[in-house]
């Protein structure tokens, strides 16, 4: 059995204008629920955010912002 699929967060957790994380690229639907996604699921959002580069240069936060 393979071991789950862990989440892509970056701890840099605010959501910009295109409702994408900065720091993962996920969408906030995504983001809460990752938990509840089958593996397959998983690796769908992982394949698409694989190659995100984290946006902003502003402290990592514990929880999920909406810019100002």
């Amino acid at each position: 059995m393979n071991p789950p699929i862990i989440s892509p967060c970056r701890r840099i957790c605010r959501i910009g204008d295109d409702h994408r994380c900065d720091g993962c690229g996920r969408t906030l639907g995504e983001v809460g629920a990752w938990l509840g996604l089958s593996d397959r699921a998983r690796r769908v959002v992982m394949d698409r955010v694989a190659d995100w580069v984290p946006r902003g240069d502003q402290p990592a936060t514990t929880s999920i912002e909406r810019p100002r």
